[in-house]
């Protein structure tokens, strides 16, 4: 049986990482001509979900809020704002209004640091400090 990549045109002497969307392998990350070939599948995949959203959700008042995860970089995040439409809706680094209250929302891709060493990883303080100024204006914003 041949190892996955090699299906792909690559030799096993390919610079080959294998990259995971939850707990799901979505794809292997061999160069080639210096370009890596998970990047660019990973903008169209995530370009293949925004259209699929906005398809879903054409003609209702639903709306999708997307921001990005501590795993991804942000070259993979710019089909999601290159895609964003009336309906999926990109919110990394932004505060929004949801809902026909006008709640307000704020999302931080950012997290704890992991065994995985991930890209947007930061420690507690870091943390707490991005929040507040994340949080900071907003009338409704009280701390537990």
């Amino acid at each position: 049986m041949k190892p996955p990549f090699e299906s792909l045109g690559y030799t096993e002497d390919a610079e080959v990482n294998i990259y995971y969307a939850g707990q799901r392998m979505i794809f292997y990350q061999p160069k080639k001509n210096g370009i890596h070939v998970y990047l660019e599948k990973a903008k169209e995949r995530l370009a293949c979900w925004v259209h699929l959203a906005e398809e879903r959700l054409a003609g209702t008042n639903v709306c999708c809020y997307l921001t990005g995860g501590n795993d991804d970089s942000q070259e993979i995040l710019q089909a999601l704002y290159q895609e964003a439409s009336e309906h999926v809706i990109p919110c990394e680094d932004i505060v929004v209004k949801i809902g026909f209250e006008g709640h307000t929302m704020v999302s931080l891709a950012h997290s704890n640091p992991t065994p995985w060493n991930t890209p947007r990883e930061i420690d507690e303080d870091g943390l707490r400090e991005m929040i507040a100024k994340k949080v900071a204006g907003i009338e409704e914003y009280f701390e537990y």
